[in-house]
């Protein structure tokens, strides 16, 4: 029987956040619904952490209390699976109510649990997002050379349409629309450049060589989900400014790629086996 399970992500039409529901129901084969950090068993994909700590920049302190006081009434722990932090450590390092830890989405992260909770943690680090392919029964053809995929609130920033006329076979990938048509896309390409964290996971999870790109400021956030995404992997990697008019070249992309493919696939089997239900 499935277990419907009280679930905290982003509440956002985006691939990146949908992949919540695409993952849990398809490859785990449970069901899941949406609650507030207070209430929920298990929080997933993204960049959830912060809405755990006592004081953080994504709620008014009064709001941040009241979950507090919700979570009162509840009588179980919150599990942590590939959830991460948006921004870099706060004044207040405290969690609002009992949490667990199966996986985190990276060293960034897991080491700023261990030090809020004052305990190591045996745990892999690993986005769930690099669980993408299983979605999928069958290899996806090659379709095109270049994948650009736009942070959603950049999207419809004319400079990704010039971006595009610089490679041949190019194609600009919307991901508010179906999440799996998008997962598919980027998979269709030989190549991706991306300004959002999930276009990146998802080529990573193909084994698509690709490059963190720059535009705007316009996503939440200090730039820390990125660097702790890479920290699972032993890495560091800094983005290419493309506001100025600079793209990267196939043999940049190349050159700069750091994921391993055997690191990927050892990442995949232990994010997969952390999932908690």
């Amino acid at each position: 029987m499935k277990k419907i399970i009280k679930t905290y992500y982003a509440n956002v039409q985006n691939m990146g956040d949908l992949l919540n529901e695409l993952l849990i129901r398809n490859v785990f084969g449970q069901d899941l619904v949406r609650h507030k950090p207070s209430t929920s068993e298990l929080s997933c994909i993204g960049s959830g952490m912060d809405s755990f700590m006592k004081k953080n920049r994504m709620y008014p302190r009064w709001y941040s209390t009241a979950l507090q006081l919700q979570s009162k009434f509840v009588n179980y722990p919150n599990i942590v699976w590939c959830t991460g932090f948006l921004y870099s450590e706060t004044e207040d390092s405290k969690f609002i109510r009992q949490m667990e830890f199966s996986s985190v989405r990276g060293e960034l992260t897991k080491a700023r649990v261990e030090k809020i909770i004052g305990q190591k943690l045996d745990i892999p680090t690993g986005d769930g997002g690099i669980l993408a392919p299983l979605l999928f029964e069958k290899t996806i053809p090659k379709e095109y050379s270049m994948g650009i995929v736009p942070h959603m609130n950049e999207l419809d920033n004319p400079i990704f349409q010039e971006v595009k006329q610089k490679y041949p076979n190019a194609i600009i990938i919307d991901l508010t629309v179906d999440p799996m048509l998008v997962i598919k896309q980027i998979a269709q390409c030989d190549y991706i450049i991306s300004t959002s964290l999930h276009g990146l996971v998802v080529a990573d999870s193909f084994k698509i060589p690709n490059k963190w790109i720059k535009l705007t400021n316009l996503m939440k956030g200090d730039g820390f989900k990125y660097h702790d995404y890479y920290s699972a992997y032993g890495v560091t990697n800094e983005p290419i400014d493309i506001s100025n008019g600079d793209s990267p070249t196939i043999n940049q992309i190349i050159d700069d790629y750091k994921v391993i493919p055997d690191i990927m696939e050892k990442k995949q089997k232990e994010v997969h086996d952390a999932f908690p239900f």
